[in-house]
């Protein structure tokens, strides 16, 4: 008598392609796979949208910044005039005024204008009521005090502040920059 092995007793079973249930995994673990990956591009084109918004703000902002210093350094040899030449300049209707815009930037809801300008002619202003680390109250016309409300005629230093704010995918956005203006 001769015994068969295993092998030959057994069936092989021949199948060709996938099951109902391994082609249904497999479809989630694709989709899930496009899924994350359209996730991650509408992620990452949002950040370079946000980004560039706020190079543009960054770039208007520095703008209106060297307008400001190049108008200070025309009038700084003449002492008396300086800081209301420049605070002319920095009102509305002034050479510079006290808004810009951003181009392909939105403004706040309510607001006029992405970009305002402020400066201050007033010693008492303390930090927090900018909103800003300026080291305010500060004496801004050299007469050894910090309490005059008005520097406009005979300020040796006028601190200005540039803000820039908009609207964007992610909220509102705002930058903002401050600096100083002597004539020393």
């Amino acid at each position: 008598m001769k015994l068969s092995s295993p092998s030959s007793t057994r069936r092989t079973n021949k199948r060709n392609g996938f099951s109902p249930v391994e082609f249904i995994v497999a479809i989630c673990v694709l989709t899930t796979g496009l899924l994350a990956l359209y996730s991650t591009s509408v992620v990452a084109h949002s950040l370079d949208h946000a980004s560039e918004a706020r190079s543009n703000a960054a770039y208007a902002m520095q703008r209106v910044i060297e307008r400001t210093k190049a108008l200070s350094a025309q009038w700084e040899e003449n002492q008396v005039g300086w800081s209301n030449v420049v605070t002319t300049a920095l009102l509305p209707g002034g050479s510079i005024g006290v808004t810009f815009d951003v181009e392909g930037l939105d403004p706040w809801l309510g607001a006029a204008s992405i970009g305002m300008v402020r400066i201050l002619t007033d010693e008492t202003l303390t930090d927090a009521e900018l909103g800003i680390a300026l080291g305010m109250p500060r004496d801004l016309n050299g007469d050894g005090d910090a309490v005059d409300i008005d520097v406009t005629d005979d300020a040796t230093l006028l601190p200005i502040i540039v803000r820039a704010r908009w609207s964007g995918a992610g909220g509102n956005r705002e930058a903002t920059q401050a600096f100083y203006l002597t004539n020393t």
